[in-house]
């Protein structure tokens, strides 16, 4: 392996702070020269500030896959066309009772719509629901969901895609990347990778694509992963 695609939320943290013993072991995969790269459905400036704390340098995915942007040469790039994401944003305000628009800054509305349940309503009915009204108005969009919210982004856009960019600006190929994620969104880069690693935490769908499975949830299964794979 020459790279590390690490998801966020849910795989590197919880609601609890990174672990000092994950950060340290980022910094040493790094200084033998593999590249660490951060992907999630976060926005561009909370990676970039994540990046500099844990003092990796490698291409970033934000955005749940809509940009890459490498922190070499400072440029962003946009993934898909979001023309359609403002039909579905209307679609949705009258057809859908069971979700609304997050608040949240964790996205830039323009490049990425999001919704979260309201109480009561299970993440994954409103995940149904969003595809339904994806498919019965067939509208060209991808729609993912973490394990806080669903995602609604242009066609084509997703961390896999993005994976595929973040490889090529690195000058390798994505068999050369090891995966680690928890959540539907992670699937696309762990179906990428040549080495996708779920943490104990994670959905029955993404272990099930797996080559190593963490015992451990979140940031000790990752560090778990990452003792395995570079002990």
């Amino acid at each position: 392996m020459k790279a590390v695609a690490i998801d966020l939320d849910g795989t590197f943290f919880d609601d609890n702070p990174p672990l000092l013993d994950l950060i340290a072991k980022l910094r040493e995969v790094q200084a033998r020269g593999i590249i660490v790269l951060l992907c999630s459905g976060r926005a561009l400036p909370y990676l970039t500030g994540v990046s500099k704390i844990l003092g990796v340098d490698g291409p970033l995915i934000a955005e749940d896959g809509m940009i890459v942007y490498d922190q070499n040469s400072a440029q962003r790039y946009v993934m898909g066309d979001v023309k359609q994401l403002e039909e579905i944003r209307r679609l949705a305000s009258k057809h859908i009772k069971e979700g609304v628009e997050t608040k949240k800054p964790q996205h830039i509305k323009e490049l990425i719509f999001t919704l979260e349940p309201k109480p009561g309503v299970p993440l994954q009915t409103l995940y149904e629901k969003v595809l339904r009204l994806k498919e019965e108005w067939n509208l060209s969009l991808n729609i993912s969901r973490s394990n806080q919210m669903v995602n609604i982004l242009p066609y084509g856009a997703n961390k896999g895609a993005a994976l595929r960019k973040a490889a090529k600006i690195l000058g390798i190929y994505c068999s050369e990347i090891a995966a680690f994620g928890d959540s539907l969104n992670d699937l696309p880069m762990l179906r990428e990778s040549g080495y996708p690693v779920a943490v104990g935490n994670a959905e029955k769908t993404v272990k099930e694509i797996a080559k190593y499975i963490a015992k451990k949830p979140d940031g000790e299964g990752l560090l778990e992963a990452l003792n395995a794979l570079f002990p």
